[in-house]
């Protein structure tokens, strides 16, 4: 995917402080839709998520990278346990966009993990590992 346009919002961190040995819980998400014209809107979109995020309770911070001519977004979170982050996910605008979006999307990858937090940010290629993984 050479030449593609990738915009990536860096690691951006809530006001959540955990020290470095702390185990923190990662999710790594990545998606592809089957639409080029779907792929403005699933831009946006990720970023209201993002923003959704950093507000939400439980949050350490979080990465994005978007393809959108190859129609690829990335994800990556990490979050003070599991359940605060399937309590954001049950929440909107994430539920109502995954709700728009299920049926657009061409195929997904999803992995979560235990780090600590001291492997904090978490780099693409060490989430594609957990992909590997499972």
């Amino acid at each position: 995917m050479k030449g593609s346009l990738m915009p990536v919002a860096s690691w951006s961190t809530t006001s959540l402080l955990v020290s470095a040995d702390t185990p923190v819980w990662v999710t790594a998400s990545e998606f592809k839709l089957k639409s080029l014209r779907h792929s403005y809107g699933f831009f946006r979109a990720g970023f209201d998520v993002r923003a959704q995020v950093l507000k939400s309770d439980g949050a350490i911070g979080l990465w994005l990278e978007a393809r959108p001519a190859a129609k690829l977004y990335r994800f990556v979170s990490a979050w003070s346990d599991e359940s605060a982050q399937w309590a954001m996910v049950k929440a909107n605008p994430h539920r109502e966009i995954m709700t728009h979006y299920r049926p657009l999307i061409e195929w997904s990858r999803l992995a979560s993990w235990t780090v600590e937090a001291a492997a904090l940010p978490m780099s693409w290629e060490l989430a594609e590992a957990q992909f590997v993984r499972k």
